[in-house]
């Protein structure tokens, strides 16, 4: 508990825990003040965000934290900026021409201008978090989180009294990213000063070269994950209803909580630690071990009450339209407890440059998890009930996956241990 991976931890944990808070004390009153067909359009544009934002930078911006010295990460980081313009102008371009080839599309070009908007912010986020991360400025990655919790749930209250819908929580979303992105853009303008003598476009091809496993295999990794979570937006939103999506997509935010809080700021910290060990030769399955069995720990007890009482608790919290959503948290309870406890190992496969392996698993557990659902709508037409079958069936699935994603990491991590014992 004195160590220098738990001083980090509770910086983060501090800031996500308050940025957090903010967030889940409002979401009684939001529930009562938006209806979950609007809080559906709101989860199903943060899907396509996530998804495009995750491609921009072809995943350059996870290697920041590696290089030995800040002046190649910042040539890595600068050159992320100019990857995000030429990737997001090919997307943007494919957006306006289907526009033009499908005139019944009902995504205006001001929704299409929201949605990349959205993206260049969460761009600027997403590099200057990992940037923090290689210099252990975690403050600056808290406050971040704190500054966007405050601004967009702040404005989704009172867009909710101005009428504005689903499209006021998207707005207040934006706005969000852009307020907390201010920090990042100042900080990258002081980086470009200091290395404002730094040109090599050589120098930037090798470092590119040197890294190429984040577009090559991390990149398809996330591809996957993300297309996975926008193709279950689209089949429930489409398939089923928008009333079904926005009771799926709460519960699964309501029950992500400890996942955002902990898990999510561990695996911050966990990459940088694992990073050092790496390039000092130090050990590290005893380390991440301890570390399985304190989330585990962490874990029983509120997952435990959500399997026993989510109905009751979240009509209680959230009023009597969202008995659906506590119905599905009970459904993905023992799933989301086993995501807890092994989302921080996602890192595991970067630091032991495995990634070939990650984006195989990763195509696993999409399909795991899209299959249930898509072959019981065209099977049974779309009930309701059908929906809560296949999502116990997706959950039991992937909870198993998971215990044998557990397992294999472990292994990874021992075999590295015993190679460094034998001096290799």
């Amino acid at each position: 508990m004195n160590s220098e991976i738990a001083k980090r931890f509770y910086v983060l944990l501090s800031g996500t825990f308050l940025a957090q808070a903010i967030g889940y004390a409002l979401a009684p009153l939001l529930t009562r003040l938006y209806t979950p067909e609007e809080m559906g359009e709101l989860n199903l544009f943060l899907r396509v965000t996530g998804f495009l934002s995750a491609v921009a930078t072809l995943r350059y911006e996870m290697s920041l934290p590696l290089p030995k010295r800040d002046s190649h990460a910042f040539l890595i980081y600068r050159q992320s900026f100019l990857i995000t313009f030429y990737v997001s102008f090919f997307f943007l371009l494919i957006a306006f021409v289907a526009r033009y080839l499908f005139p019944n599309w009902s995504v205006s070009t001001g929704q299409i201008a929201i949605v990349f908007v959205s993206v260049a912010f969460l761009v600027v986020i997403n590099l200057g978090t990992n940037w923090s991360i290689r210099v252990s400025d975690f403050r600056a990655v808290t406050n971040q989180k704190l500054t966007n919790s405050v601004v967009s749930n702040g404005l989704k209250w009172l867009f909710a009294f101005m009428q504005m819908g689903g499209w006021g929580l998207i707005l207040a979303t934006v706005i969000g990213y852009v307020s907390s992105s201010l920090r990042f853009i100042l900080g990258y303008r002081r980086l470009k000063a200091q290395f404002s003598n730094l040109s090599s476009k050589s120098k930037t091809r090798v470092l590119l070269r040197e890294h190429r496993d984040f577009p090559m295999m991390n990149l398809p990794i996330v591809l996957v994950d993300n297309l996975r979570d926008l193709l279950i937006g689209a089949v429930v939103f489409g398939f089923y209803s928008a009333a079904i999506f926005g009771s799926y997509s709460h519960a699964l935010a309501m029950l992500s909580l400890p996942i955002m809080l902990v898990s999510g700021s561990l695996s911050q910290v966990l990459y940088s630690q694992l990073a050092s060990r790496s390039n000092e030769g130090k050990r590290m399955h005893g380390f991440v071990l301890k570390l399985i069995g304190v989330l585990i720990a962490l874990s029983i007890l509120p997952f435990g009450a959500l399997r026993l009482y989510g109905q009751e608790i979240f009509v209680w919290v959230f009023g009597s339209q969202w008995y659906d959503a506590g119905r599905y948290a009970e459904l993905m309870t023992f799933w989301l407890m086993l995501n807890f406890i092994f989302s921080p190992l996602a890192v595991v496969p970067l630091v032991l440059k495995k990634q070939r392996y990650a984006l195989f698993f990763s195509i696993c557990s999409a399909a795991i998890q899209v299959g249930p659902f898509v072959l019981s709508y065209f099977a049974n037409q779309s009930a309701a009930s059908d929906f809560e079958w296949s999502l116990t069936l997706s959950s039991n699935m992937l909870a198993g996956w998971f215990v044998l994603l557990l397992i294999v990491y472990l292994r990874w991590l021992s075999k590295h241990d015993e190679k460094l014992a034998h001096g290799f």
